[in-house]
């Protein structure tokens, strides 16, 4: 995956195939519009947003898989038939990583870093409610070890060798 912004060289671009099915994995999510007429600050399509994000955070595989982890919850505790506003997908997304970072780094990303990443798109307080409301959501289940990950892969067909990839 090539990144449009400045990255360390200690940190490994992720593979635009775990960049292609976490987009299509949040998409999945809630039937969200991809635009809305009039909106003051449109939001990039989802794909272009989380390459961005990862990019700009850096973001390790691992943390990307919990947080798939935690998609799958969210999308089992959604009332049947629920929809999403414009943009939600995206917010969905944010709290995601937010949440796996801070659970599962030692130096996880904050939401100052994440606020500056997305552009100042969302303030501090905005990414905190999304993060609590995805916490309440998840019921604050956030233990995701190796197992479940591994499931996770080959019950929707990923093939890749994640371990040890940090």
């Amino acid at each position: 995956m090539s990144c449009a912004i400045d990255t360390p060289a200690t940190w490994d671009p992720l593979p635009d195939s775990l960049i292609d099915f976490t987009t299509q994995s949040v998409g999945s999510l809630l039937n969200c519009p991809a635009s809305l007429a009039g909106a003051t600050q449109p939001l990039p399509p989802l794909s272009d947003f989380i390459r961005e994000t990862v990019c700009g955070a850096k973001l390790s595989v691992e943390i990307l898989l919990a947080t798939l982890v935690y998609f799958e919850r969210f999308k089992k505790a959604l009332p049947s038939g629920s929809v999403g506003e414009y943009g939600a997908c995206h917010r969905i997304f944010l709290a995601g990583i937010l949440i796996a970072s801070k659970f599962l780094d030692d130096k996880p990303l904050t939401t100052a870093k994440l606020v500056q990443v997305v552009g100042n798109r969302w303030s501090s307080k905005e990414i905190n409610r999304m993060e609590r409301a995805f916490l309440n959501f998840l019921q604050f289940d956030l233990w995701v070890d190796s197992e479940e990950i591994h499931a996770f892969l080959q019950d929707n067909g990923v093939a890749m060798d994640w371990r040890g990839s940090q």
